[in-house]
């Protein structure tokens, strides 16, 4: 925002996705970003009418890496839900990932609060919107770290809220707060790393301690919320933080995915 000093960088201002939908929205920041190690300090970004982060999405094609971003990312007041806005994806350092991008050596430091399709690192990693599953040898965000603090209420992880597409060598550390939710929008699909997971997870680290006031958990996971494809693989989570009433994943929509999260 103009008035933070901040330019948002690569997103439609006009397209809406739903993070109950499928597909993504169209977004345009293409070519390499190379931040060559610098750091990226005083981030504050603010919005109640589209996604939130540092860069809005990035695209097929594109390439950011060695870039450290540090500082906050708000996408909706506390009370979203009652405004009648459709919600909007949110991550500290990008709002949206599309697969065939490539995020690597990335980072970000501080906080992060949404609603629906949060993450500290990433809101939303999509595939390309034409195509429902992209087989693409290499993960499309690697080695990229988030250290701070997540507050979100559905669809929603430590680093990403929703994976469609794969992430490697990648770790979440800090807290995760659970805010309750109304209605349909009530609180659900909620992982310490990841929110809804249809994607793959490689040799990933989860030390998100999760904080909620819930009457009724539904699809919370220690390290991934909802699974409905793909897995997690050589994964691992801080042993101090897992709860012992929940699984590693809250739920999951076909038998026999692999889900090999290790504590440490």
């Amino acid at each position: 925002p103009r008035r933070n000093r901040w330019r948002w960088m690569g997103g439609s201002t006009t397209a809406r996705r739903s993070p109950r939908s499928s597909g993504c929205w169209p977004c345009g920041k293409r070519g390499v970003f190379d931040g060559a190690g610098h750091r990226i300090t005083g981030l504050e970004y603010s919005t109640e009418t589209r996604e939130a982060g540092f860069f809005g999405c990035i695209a097929p094609n594109a390439e950011v890496r060695d870039l450290t971003v540090e500082g906050t990312v708000l996408s909706a007041p506390a009370d979203y839900w009652d405004l009648g806005h459709d919600t909007a994806a949110a991550g500290g350092f990008a709002a949206a990932v599309v697969n065939g991008a490539k995020v690597e050596n990335c980072h970000f430091i501080g906080s992060v609060d949404g609603y629906g399709t949060v993450g500290g690192f990433v809101g939303l990693l999509c595939n390309d919107p034409g195509a429902y599953k992209l087989e693409l040898a290499e993960p499309a965000i690697k080695d990229c770290t988030f250290q701070g603090e997540v507050t979100a209420t559905y669809n929603s992880g430590g680093f990403v809220g929703a994976a469609e597409a794969g992430i490697e060598g990648c770790s979440a550390q800090g807290t995760l707060t659970i805010r309750p939710g109304e209605g349909e929008d009530r609180a659900n699909s909620i992982g310490g790393f990841v929110g809804s997971l249809n994607g793959t997870i490689v040799s990933c680290h989860c030390g998100m301690k999760i904080d909620f006031v819930l009457r009724d958990p539904n699809w919370m996971g220690n390290f991934t919320g909802f699974l409905s494809d793909g897995g997690m693989y050589s994964c691992t989570m801080d042993k101090e933080l897992i709860n012992p009433e929940w699984y590693m994943v809250g739920y999951q929509d076909m038998l026999h995915l692999p889900m090999e999260v290790e504590p440490v």
